[in-house]
C-alpha cells in the first residue's frame, strides 16, 4: 500500500481532507497545536486518514539523549497522538547530529526507548553525513520499524532508501510516500 500526503497541511485542511488520506504535522515540532485545533482536524478527517507528528525539536537539540526535556517533550506528543490517533512520529537532526559512535549510541537508545511507546512507525531523518546503510543498521539492531531514511536534498528530493518508511518523494519536496508491507 502507498499513502501520499504532504509535510503540514499545504492548503486548508477541509480541502486538504478531501484530496489526501495522510498528512505529517509540522506544528507539533515547535509547539503543541490547540485542543480546538486538533479536535477539529479529528472531526473534519475522513475515515481511514492518518495523522504522522513531527517530533519536537527538543528532542534533537538534546542530542536524542535521555533526560528530562525529552521526556516532557514524548509525553506532549503523545497526548496529541492520542487525540489524532497518530501512529507515526517523525524526528529529525540537527545539522550537527554526524554519524559518529556517541551520535549512533544515543540513537539507538532513543529508538529502544520510543518504540515501546504509543507509536507503530518511528522514522528518523538524518542529516547529512549518514549513509543510508548506517540507517538501516540501526533499525536493525533496535528492530524498530524504520527501515531507512528520507534525505533533504533542496527543491527536488529524492529517495535514499526505501525499505519501508516515509521517504520523500522526487516529484515534490513536500510528498511523503508511505510504504507498507501489510
Amino acid at each position: 500500500m502507498i499513502t501520499i500526503g504532504c509535510a503540514g497541511f499545504a492548503v486548508p485542511a477541509t480541502r486538504y481532507f478531501k484530496e489526501y488520506l495522510f498528512v505529517e504535522v509540522q506544528e507539533t515540532a515547535i509547539h503543541t497545536p490547540g485542543p480546538g485545533t486538533i479536535r477539529r482536524w479529528r472531526r473534519e478527517a475522513p475515515e481511514g486518514f492518518e495523522f504522522a507528528l513531527l517530533g519536537p525539536r527538543q528532542v534533537g537539540q538534546e542530542g536524542f539523549r535521555s533526560g528530562k526535556v525529552i521526556e516532557t517533550a514524548l509525553e506532549t506528543l503523545e497526548e496529541v497522538a492520542e487525540e489524532l490517533d497518530a501512529k507515526t512520529a517523525v524526528f529529525v537532526a540537527p545539522p550537527d547530529f554526524g554519524p559518529n559512535r556517541a551520535n549512533k549510541a544515543a540513537l539507538k537508545e532513543f529508538l529502544e526507548w520510543v518504540k515501546g511507546r504509543r507509536f507503530d512507525r518511528i522514522v528518523f531523518e538524518v542529516g547529512e553525513g549518514w549513509k543510508a546503510e548506517e540507517a538501516d543498521a540501526i533499525a536493525e539492531e533496535t528492530q524498530t520499524s524504520l527501515r531507512g531514511i528520507r534525505c533533504s536534498m533542496g527543491p527536488r528530493s529524492v529517495p535514499m532508501r526505501t525499505t519501508g518508511c516515509p521517504v520523500r518523494q522526487a516529484t515534490s519536496p513536500a510528498t511523503r510516500i508511505q510504504r507498507s508491507s501489510a
